[in-house]
């Protein structure tokens, strides 16, 4: 249950609080318990149950696939406000979590029973509204991402996420390693590292260890 400080604290930014009745955020208040996570820790296994319904109130949630190899690759983000599709679908249809989830920085979250979530998706329309908006955004990310997959070359790809992640200024640091960037765009650790030296010959970026400085971002941008 959340206290009277927690939970003004959090209504205050959740998108469907504006306009949700008093009965509703009475009961978000006893059914919903505010967690934190450190950077690193794994939420959701592939194949856990889904007792609780993250919302994200600060930091990144970042829901992934593994392969057998051990290559990742992102499905999508869940930053604050947002919430997980995929954690909906499965405590709707009493399934478990296909994928995997993990605090990509020090997070906290507002954490739903399950129960409590599914009884509200037929007793507020707004709450039913909130859920088909984020399963919306979520789709449209997987989409986005399959495509680049599909039609996009690794190089344009790299180039895009470097300035998707602060590099679309010159003399960016991007404390990235050559694995975080494969586990983003799911590929091998090697593929990467090609084309970060090809674009450091060009005069791109600069690369040390931990670390990829921006040199040039109009590079970057003809790389697209």
């Amino acid at each position: 249950m959340l206290d009277d400080q927690v939970a003004a604290e959090i209504f205050r930014f959740l998108p469907f609080c504006a306009t949700a009745p008093a009965e509703f955020l009475s009961e978000l208040r006893t059914h919903a318990v505010k967690m934190s996570f450190s950077k690193g820790q794994q939420i959701l296994h592939e194949e856990d149950r889904c007792n609780y319904l993250p919302i994200v109130i600060a930091g990144d949630l970042r829901v992934y696939r593994t392969h057998g190899s051990g290559r990742e690759i992102t499905l999508y983000h869940i930053n604050r406000g947002e919430t997980c599709f995929l954690t909906m679908h499965c405590i709707f249809l009493d399934q478990t979590f296909p994928a995997a989830a993990r605090a990509e920085e020090y997070t906290e979250a507002l954490m739903v029973e399950a129960r409590s979530m599914q009884r509200w998706r037929e007793k507020y329309p707004f709450w039913q509204k909130y859920v088909f908006e984020m399963g919306a955004q979520r789709l449209i990310s997987v989409i986005s991402a399959l495509s680049d997959i599909a039609f996009t070359r690794m190089d344009e790809r790299v180039a895009h996420f470097l300035l998707a992640h602060g590099g679309d200024q010159a003399n960016s640091d991007l404390h990235l390693t050559h694995q975080d960037i494969a586990n983003e765009l799911g590929t091998a650790r090697e593929v990467v590292t090609r084309v970060l030296r090809a674009l450091e010959d060009d005069g791109a970026i600069r690369i040390s260890r931990g670390t990829l400085t921006v040199i040039d971002p109009a590079l970057l941008k003809k790389s697209r």
